[in-house]
């Protein structure tokens, strides 16, 4: 262990911690107490050491040396604040990540998965930040789901402070957590360590916009390493929040999702979801759809109602009217007796009806 008079340890890292050095634990511990936070340890009910032992690769108390396990360790404990409890939450959650310039088709296809998920009883885990993260934090509580907020300052300081609202609306029915200590102050590099722990306390991480360089991607990353599914929510191409999306989906490095349907059927046990059952549901076939191949061919030699020839019929010297009887045998090489009966049977599902000596579409 390197202690604070080692002249290798870097000046700037003794003036950044300075604040911290005399830090009284028991000084903390009461501020946590007036302040309704709780400090869990490894050794509370509430730890969730399963999915962190999980993450971090422990084995037999040791960490291991390969992947994130040699890059970061899992937090000594953890500051919480909040109705739900850590290792209940944590059983079945989704982290949903993205950028803080989220455009509002990131924010609104956000908000709508994390609330269809927070229903399916998924606790959405997040950071708190704008953009990406609130609307996932949002899409929970407004359907009276549980969300986690993971933080990466301490206790007693509301980053952003726009959110703070927020971050009192999760702990009404989840939680908000965090490992730094009362009062410490967010940086940029407390940020990119507490990515590990939303990739960490989940099943997997959903980007739903990134940038090609963007914190969202870090907290992927983490998932990668922690052998975590990542799914990618597309966008459109145009847009730069994007870039990152579309990249990790063309290098084969994330699942392809647009709805909460598709998370859950990458989270769960296989023949848990079906999405194409779903699609069939949502997507109902349309009339034209379920006409018979002979059918289509005689609703496709079917006129217009505005193609010029409208109330005609055959002109002396002229060929059949388009859409006639005579003009759709011709072209379907059907009799034209079976021409005719197809023609009441599309009548009758309302996709034609008679002009004159012609049968014209009905516009669907």
């Amino acid at each position: 262990m390197i202690s604070r008079s080692d002249p290798a340890l870097p000046q700037q890292v003794l003036q950044s911690t300075t604040g911290r050095s005399q830090a009284d634990p028991v000084v903390d511990d009461d501020w946590a107490r007036r302040h309704g936070w709780r400090l869990i340890t490894p050794d509370d009910p509430e730890w969730p050491r399963e999915i962190l032992e999980e993450a971090f690769m422990m084995i037999d108390g040791d960490v291991a040396v390969d992947g994130v396990r040699g890059q970061a360790a899992q937090p000594f404990a953890l500051w919480a604040t909040g109705e739900g409890t850590l290792d209940a939450l944590v059983q079945r959650s989704v982290a949903m990540v993205g950028t803080r310039s989220a455009t509002s088709y990131g924010r609104e296809v956000t908000h709508e998965m994390a609330g269809e998920l927070a229903t399916a009883g998924y606790t959405v885990v997040s950071g708190g930040a704008l953009g990406i993260d609130t609307a996932a934090h949002r899409g929970a509580l407004d359907t009276g789901g549980s969300t986690a907020v993971v933080m990466a300052n301490g206790p007693g300081v509301a980053y952003p402070t726009a959110n703070a609202r927020l971050f009192a609306a999760a702990a009404t029915t989840g939680l908000v957590v965090t490992e730094y200590p009362p009062l410490q102050r967010p940086a940029r590099h407390r940020f990119l360590t507490r990515n590990r722990l939303v990739a960490a306390m989940t099943q997997g991480t959903v980007l739903l916009a990134a940038g090609y360089r963007s914190g969202a991607v870090n907290t992927a990353n983490w998932a990668d390493q922690m052998v975590k599914p990542v799914m990618v929510l597309p966008g459109p191409v145009t847009v730069a929040e994007y870039i990152g999306c579309h990249k990790r989906i063309r290098d084969g490095a994330g699942i392809l999702v647009t709805r909460a349907l598709d998370v859950r059927e990458v989270l769960e046990p296989l023949g848990v979801v079906d999405t194409d059952r779903q699609l069939s549901l949502d997507c109902a076939p349309s009339p034209v759809q379920l006409l018979t191949q002979q059918q289509l061919k005689v609703y496709d030699c079917c006129g217009l109602p505005d193609d010029g020839a409208v109330g005609v019929g055959s002109a002396a010297g002229a060929g059949p009217a388009q859409g006639g009887p005579e003009q759709i045998a011709r072209e379907t090489a059907m009799p034209v007796t079976e021409v005719v009966r197809i023609i009441g049977e599309l009548e009758n599902v309302g996709l034609a009806v008679r002009d004159g000596a012609r049968w014209v579409k009905v516009r669907t």
